[in-house]
């Protein structure tokens, strides 16, 4: 059933959706979060389980990504780690 009238608190036009970020800054945030993958004790306080994986980050071969399974690719991540 419709009825007319509006809606309960629409999307103003005026309010500030996305804020402008300088490039430099951009660039040093990406970095900084690459950095911070690569400390063990940063990724566990994530939440992220990472007792068994050899390494971290842990870098597969480009031939990983050819994979068309999801099983195939699970089967692959289990061996790793």
């Amino acid at each position: 059933m419709c009825r007319g009238g509006r809606i309960f608190a629409p999307t103003k036009t005026w309010r500030k959706w996305h804020r402008k970020i300088n490039t430099t800054q951009k660039r040093y945030a990406v970095a900084s979060a690459l950095a911070a993958s690569a400390v063990p004790a940063l990724v566990m306080a994530r939440g992220h389980k990472v007792d068994d994986v050899p390494e971290i980050p842990l870098v597969l071969d480009t031939s990983v990504e050819s994979t068309k399974k999801t099983t195939a690719a699970k089967d692959i991540l289990a061996t790793v780690g």
